[in-house]
């Protein structure tokens, strides 16, 4: 009996998707050899990956905000309206900026969340 319940208990959890992603240490670790090689790296195979993850964690990081601002709490950054995004190079160089132990324990939403906080800050 205790043999099933422990088993059924790793099952759970095994098949469980991951919600955080990928540190921002992992994510750079790919990343930032790419950018590295110029206009070269963007023949990586490791491209739409990078990309996907990093569209995940956009993604991820929105729904987020807009969940705090629906439950009455303030947002995590204010871009203004109509202000463009922040290139890719300059989230990659906010992110190479942000402590070794934040950028090993920090999921990647959470960083790019920082660097836009950084960037857009409420005032």
């Amino acid at each position: 009996m205790l043999r099933f319940v422990i088993g059924a208990i790793f099952a759970t959890f095994a098949a469980a998707p991951t919600v955080a992603g990928p540190t921002v240490a992992a994510f750079l670790q790919r990343a930032n050899p790419i950018r590295d090689q110029g206009v070269l790296g963007m023949l990586s195979p490791d491209v739409p990956q990078l990309r996907a993850e990093a569209k995940a964690a956009v993604a991820q990081m929105k729904a987020d905000r807009a969940a705090r601002v629906r439950a009455g709490k303030p947002p995590l950054y204010c871009k203004p309206a109509g202000e463009p995004d922040p290139s890719v190079e300059e989230v990659v160089d906010a992110l190479n900026d942000l402590s070794p132990r934040q950028q090993r324990t920090m999921p990647l939403n959470d960083g790019i969340a920082r660097v836009m906080a950084q960037m857009f800050p409420c005032r």
